[in-house]
């Protein structure tokens, strides 16, 4: 997901680097550009599958708490509003994001 605020900083990163070298090669420069703005993608894969790790982290604690020797009521009857938030149930489940993910 990128906007404008990313292009702009990308931008103006590559073109402080493209001055300060003296043999200025605007086509590395460029390949660079869009190798970096590549990467702010995979960062954003990285991030929704982090919120995936989470989600799933939860699950398991929830279930661990249940099966505790002496349960507490909070553990019996956990807050399951992360758990079942919608779009973490559907992040987790979307066999695209794994899919992208899983791709080197």
């Amino acid at each position: 997901m990128l906007n404008r605020r990313y292009l702009r900083i990308k931008t103006m990163q590559s073109l402080y680097s493209f001055f300060q070298h003296e043999k200025a090669d605007i086509g590395f420069h460029e390949k660079e550009l869009f190798k970096s703005l590549d990467k702010i993608y995979d960062l954003y894969i990285y991030v929704l599958v982090l919120f995936t790790d989470m989600h799933h982290t939860a699950l398991l604690v929830t279930e661990e708490n249940k099966n505790k020797r002496l349960p507490t009521k909070e553990d019996l009857e956990p807050n399951l509003r992360f758990i079942e938030n919608i779009v973490l149930v559907n992040l987790t489940n979307s066999s695209e994001l794994k899919k992208r993910s899983i791709e080197p």
